[in-house]
């Protein structure tokens, strides 16, 4: 299964709006340095001057040196790599030659993709009909009474229902996103049950992952007729966790040339009632809902596609924790989602371009964080499917 932009890619070097030189620190490999020992001596000396040597939990590791500002001290001022421009691609720590590519592998099915906070690679996924951003993609692996035999073929089997709903279906974005996230709290939920068994899930199955359009149509009629009441509590609570990761970045955020004062007030502000909070808040997520072009929500529909495949839901969770994996894209979508009611609100351009570069900024701040998987885990609105899902509607378009 294979990421089809990946084909078309290639390295923008100097002409990149954000170097992945920039900031990041960049571990090198064992591989690596040995590969660097094996030249000669000049090129030897040369390269390992760059490196620098650290104690982490795990014992010694070797990073590329960074200068005063952040930057990777072989980022020239011309937007080029000293190492590739010496001594060509071969020579560069493999994290840098293979970014943004990532895989892994999954059922005996390798899985190759790419991370969006590369600029390039997040215009070219935009330029993607959702039903050809991958190719090969992921069926049932049934037993030959046609039965679902295990957790991984559970987890296909909700990769198989998320696709369907992304790529398919016709709805309203807020409608898919609670409707994934609401079906696999269910299925999970059940099968961490003691007494669980294939019957059970083969039950869930033909309720819900079997009859997507079903599903999709009563949760619309839902959102519509506004049934489902806001818990006020739980809402804030949820908006206020989202926030602080925002307010915990506010530096990187400043890249994006937006005013977040207004979202922090709305929450921190002591003098502002419950109910008063709740219109603030709800005022603002309707900005968002104000995006009105097909083609920017389907340039969001893309990134949550590939952001679900990157995160490992439902395929490949981190620390096999599918809520955990879900919540994080969850946490990811809300972020942007405030990102561009802001920007609506203050009359903003919103084409191709500016969505693009909320996206990979976003990814590039908060998209590949464990100190964001560890804050999700230990927060239990931001964890909880099943007490923030209600409120997913106020993000993906106007219910």
């Amino acid at each position: 299964m294979r990421l089809n932009a990946l084909d078309d890619f290639k390295c923008i070097a100097d002409k990149c709006p954000q170097h992945c030189c920039v900031e990041w620190k960049i571990a090198l490999a064992k591989e690596t340095i040995t590969d660097w020992r094996q030249q000669p001596k000049e090129v030897q000396q040369s390269l390992m001057q760059f490196v620098r040597i650290e104690q982490t939990a795990s014992g010694t590791d070797s990073f590329i040196k960074k200068k005063e500002n952040g930057d990777c001290i072989c980022l020239k001022g011309s937007g080029l790599c000293t190492i590739q421009s010496k001594y060509g691609e071969e020579l560069l720590p493999s994290g840098c030659r293979l970014f943004p590519r990532m895989s892994y592998q999954i059922a005996n099915v390798n899985i190759e993709t790419a991370s969006m906070a590369c600029p390039e690679l997040t215009r070219l996924i935009s330029d993607y009909d959702t039903l050809e951003l991958f190719n090969n993609e992921l069926s049932h692996n049934r037993t030959e009474r046609g039965q679902l035999s295990s957790r991984d073929s559970a987890f296909t089997a909700i990769y198989q229902f998320t696709r369907k709903i992304l790529v398919n279906c016709q709805a309203n974005l807020a409608v898919k996103i609670s409707l994934i996230t609401n079906v696999t709290n269910k299925l999970v939920s059940y099968m961490e049950q003691a007494n669980y068994n294939q019957q059970h899930f083969e039950v869930i199955y033909k309720k819900t992952l079997s009859r997507p359009q079903k599903q999709l149509k009563d949760l619309e009629y839902s959102f519509s007729q506004h049934k489902k009441k806001i818990n006020v509590p739980e809402f804030l609570l949820y908006w206020e966790a989202i926030i602080t990761i925002v307010q915990r970045r506010n530096i990187e955020f400043k890249g994006l040339g937006l005013d977040l004062t207004d979202i922090y007030n709305i929450i921190h502000c002591k003098i502002n009632s419950e109910k008063t909070k709740v219109k603030s808040l709800t005022r603002l997520l309707c900005y968002r809902n104000r995006v009105g072009n097909n083609r920017v929500e389907k340039i969001l529909e893309n990134y949550i596609y590939v952001i679900y495949i990157n995160h490992g839901f439902p395929l490949n969770p981190y620390n096999n924790n599918l809520f955990l994996a879900l919540s994080y894209c969850n946490v990811v979508f809300s972020i942007t989602s405030i990102l561009l009611a802001v920007k609506i609100q203050k009359n903003e351009v919103l084409d191709k371009d500016s969505v693009n570069n909320i996206i990979w900024q976003v990814e590039r701040i908060v998209g590949s964080s464990d100190d964001i998987y560890n804050y999700i885990a230990a927060n239990d609105i931001l964890f909880s499917p099943n007490k923030y899902s209600p409120y997913l509607k106020y993000l993906f378009g106007s219910i």
